[in-house]
């Protein structure tokens, strides 16, 4: 990667940083668990912003945290989309697909930007005529791309003779722990869902090196759990106290993870960590709309002309569904501080790092790219890990508005 893509792509993952907190603060507001891809929005939004103009254009680029910089954000997302990539250890795939109406005409600038930037394929489909047939062809491609772990992206009804064009990005991650779990040490332990409240689950147990901070601004302690070739972490961020979540994510502002996984002490670290699994869906109109992206949502005011000219196209849906596994072999997914850090000094202590209360996760790659963010409150049976692309659906309603 040349010095000017790798400066590109720290940008942007800089921006994804702050992008995926100010997300992750909104939709940590609903119950229960909390997973999703921001890498995998921000791909599909930013695709969406190189044919946005005027106050959408505006909007989008502040609400993705993005500098105004076509040429440069164009690059980063390129360094992504091209860093990330399997290698014989692990498979990591993120692929970003364009379905239009045949009939629909598209500028070329965006086509270009859309194939050469970000390496979207392209494909002509038959939204008018068959839009039933269109749903099951683009619902096939999300399920080869994750591995058949995503499925029914697309649900009945979603896509309608009205549709123009959808815009797709699909991850999936696959990989073994560096240092897995034995099988054989797993056993039925107490889960707190709160302080007064536990659920018996499998926790796994291992005792080996990680990277391992306190931070005590926090109340919390970090571990950094490497996969196999060590180009893909799991960072795992869990309050000292059982009911200590909220208050942690409060202070989440302050912190840098990628800077502190580089400041991580690797010491012996005896680690009880739960398996599980998580599933979800989640409609991103609303968050984005709350971040300040209003304007590719309404008919009247959205201006993507730079995608096509025709008039009245518009954004009606935006949907992510993500999945995750974590067991004992590893995982699958179809997302400068003040910091007062305590480092232990001597070679034989061992550090405990015992996941038996809600906490946080993170999949970062090597290049700083966090692909995967979620929060577990609570712990159903098996898990895998996957993530799915968020969509952009245009179409044209009879008042020749079209949705994107």
């Amino acid at each position: 990667m040349s010095e000017s893509d790798q400066k590109a792509l720290e940008v942007i993952a800089s921006s994804s940083q702050r992008f995926g907190l100010k997300l992750y603060k909104i939709l940590r507001e609903n119950p229960g668990n909390v997973f999703f891809s921001p890498t995998s929005l921000e791909v599909v939004l930013a695709l969406a912003h190189m044919g946005a103009k005027g106050k959408t254009a505006e909007e989008i680029l502040a609400g993705l945290e993005l500098p105004n910089d076509a040429n440069l954000v164009k690059s980063g997302y390129n360094a992504i989309m091209k860093s990330l990539r399997s290698t014989g250890d692990m498979t990591l795939e993120i692929a970003n697909k364009v379905y239009s109406e045949q009939t629909f005409s598209v500028e070329q600038e965006f086509q270009l930007v859309a194939e050469k930037s970000f390496l979207a394929a392209a494909e002509n489909v038959n939204f008018i005529g068959n839009p039933e047939g269109s749903r099951v062809v683009m619902n096939s491609w999300v399920e080869k791309q994750t591995h058949d772990k995503i499925k029914d992206l697309f649900g009945k009804g979603d896509i309608t003779p009205d549709t123009k064009m959808v815009l797709i990005n699909a991850v999936y991650f696959k990989g073994k722990w560096k240092h897995q779990f034995d099988p054989s040490k797993t056993s039925k332990e107490p889960f707190y869902i709160t302080a007064s409240q536990t659920k018996e689950v499998d926790m796994m147990h291992i005792k080996k090196k990680f990277g391992y901070l306190e931070l005590e601004d926090l109340k919390a302690k970090l571990l950094v759990m490497p996969y196999i070739g060590d180009s893909m972490f799991m960072v795992i961020l869990l309050p000292n106290e059982v009911d200590g979540l909220q208050e942690m994510e409060k202070k989440l502002h302050s912190i840098n993870i990628a800077d502190l996984m580089k400041r991580a002490d690797h010491v012996e670290v005896e680690v009880t960590l739960p398996r599980f699994k998580i599933e979800t869906t989640i409609d991103l109109v609303e968050p984005l709309q709350k971040l300040g992206v209003r304007s590719m949502f309404d008919p009247e005011f959205a201006d993507f002309s730079g995608i096509s000219k025709e008039k009245g196209l518009y954004v009606s849906k935006v949907v992510q569904k993500a999945f995750i596994e974590v067991n004992e072999e590893g995982s699958e997914a179809a997302a400068a501080t003040a910091q007062q850090i305590r480092f232990r000094r001597s070679a034989v202590w061992v550090e405990e790092f015992k996941v038996d209360r809600p906490f946080l996760i993170h999949l970062y790659s090597v290049s700083g790219v966090r692909i995967f963010y979620g929060s577990v409150k609570e712990v159903e049976a098996i898990q895998t890990k996957s993530n799915n692309t968020a969509l952009n659906d245009i179409s044209e309603p009879p008042d020749k508005h079209t949705e994107l």
